[in-house]
């Protein structure tokens, strides 16, 4: 357990690090790590890990991209994580944890592939992934819950299109904070995307349950939320039918 902790703590800091320097904030990436350096030595007695610390010795040599290297371009992100993780840790021990994290991967990284997503970031048991179509998003995060479930790993997700900035491969901007928010605030096998993404796949088929106005921690204003109804992903789309074959949508 202390050593999953010390891994997703370092993880998601680590990513909001690259973020923090890709948008140019150097001294706020580097006060990030000295954050984290304390919460671990205070709170778990451990240290960051060898990718943090890597990053963090590529922030002082001055070795991330800053915004000149930038390109803007409108993508669909999708956040994913897994429901209760310290809890089903706890319970399962390192061994199988470690089992069930490879069977998941492998889950999400098939269906990617096979919806034309790419895989921007992993931290423990979370996906980052982007996809140039809305609707092959949405397609792509109904298949990942349903197969997970089959599985007995429960799942929750969260959709959102706006302009992101890019630099090698990976993406940032107010847009990919509002999608982690988004997947944040779903249910256990739930789906929930902005009012964008619904706009964005009008005439689709695609089905959804008003979630109404919510605040999302840190992004401001209100956000109009919907969950999706898997059931009509199935039967909207004639390629998603190909693609993963009959299925029972959980």
């Amino acid at each position: 357990l202390l050593s999953f902790l010390t891994r997703r703590s370092s993880d998601l800091y680590r990513f909001l690090m690259e973020v923090l320097a890709v948008q140019g904030n150097v001294a706020e990436a580097l006060l990030t790590y000295e954050d984290l350096r304390r919460l671990l030595r205070h709170e778990l007695g451990a240290t960051p890990g060898p990718e943090t610390q890597a990053v963090h010795k590529r922030l002082l040599q001055g070795g991330i991209a800053h915004r000149g290297d930038l390109v803007r371009e409108l993508q669909t992100v999708l956040f994913t994580d897994i429901v209760d993780s310290t809890q089903r840790l706890s319970s399962l021990g390192d061994r199988a944890w470690r089992e069930l994290l490879v069977r998941h991967h492998s889950v999400v990284r098939e269906a990617l592939d096979r919806f034309e997503g790419r895989e921007v970031d992993t931290a423990g048991d979370g996906f980052l992934a982007a996809f140039e179509s809305p609707a092959k998003a949405v397609s792509c995060a109904c298949d990942i819950i349903s197969r997970l479930g089959e599985l007995n790993i429960e799942i929750r997700a969260g959709i959102h299109t706006g302009e992101c900035e890019i630099v090698d491969r990976r993406v940032s901007g107010i847009a990919v904070h509002v999608g982690a928010r988004i997947a944040a605030a779903a249910g256990p096998r739930e789906l929930l995307v902005s009012s964008t993404v619904k706009d964005l796949v009008a005439g689709s088929g695609i089905a959804f349950r008003d979630r109404g106005e919510q605040v999302l921690r840190g992004v401001p204003g209100t956000w109009r939320l919907f969950a999706v109804r898997p059931e009509s992903v199935l039967l909207s789309s004639p390629k998603y039918r190909r693609q993963t074959g009959p299925r029972r949508m959980i």
